[in-house]
């Protein structure tokens, strides 16, 4: 593959993981389930949620006073074909549980860094998520009692 097609091939990529948060944090779950292919894997929490259904009733039963901001960056790709592409990037995720209004104040207990794993599909429509994992590396005290276990299971560092 030609560098200039690689490059498309990953712009588009890093647009569908903007899309992710924009539609994750203004609550349009229909866009965003829109995003996968239709058995497409949404890891979220250590749970696999298996197709666009069981992401969005899942998505639906977050709290409506949650608020968050998603800021993903660090996009590295680890391959890039004609069809396929995987990747790791970095989130650094805001959260407030009962918010009502902004501007919220900034509290550092209220941000985590999240690993977003994700494995990318050419379609007929575009690019999809075939599977995005948002897998925790750092999170606060006061959101660490609120995940299930398996949101939590250890991961060890590559050097």
């Amino acid at each position: 593959m030609d560098l200039k097609s690689r490059r498309e091939i990953e712009t588009e990529c890093v647009a569908l993981s903007h899309a992710f948060a924009y539609h994750l944090d203004h609550k349009n779950y229909e866009e965003l389930a829109a995003l996968f292919v239709p058995r497409g894997a949404f890891i979220r929490t250590g749970v696999r949620l298996v197709g666009h259904a069981q992401i969005l009733a899942t998505l639906r039963q977050r709290p409506a006073e949650q608020f968050t901001r998603h800021v993903t960056t660090n996009f590295h790709f680890t391959r890039v074909e004609e069809s396929m592409a995987t990747g790791v990037f970095y989130n650094l995720s805001y959260f407030a549980f009962t918010a009502q209004s902004t501007p919220l104040p900034f509290d550092p207990q209220r941000v985590m860094v999240l690993d977003f794993l994700d494995t990318f599909v050419k379609t007929a429509d575009g690019w999809r998520f075939l599977e995005r994992e948002a897998r925790p590396m750092m999170i606060p005290e006061e959101l660490r009692s609120r995940l299930p276990p398996q949101a939590l299971v250890a991961h060890t560092l590559q050097r």
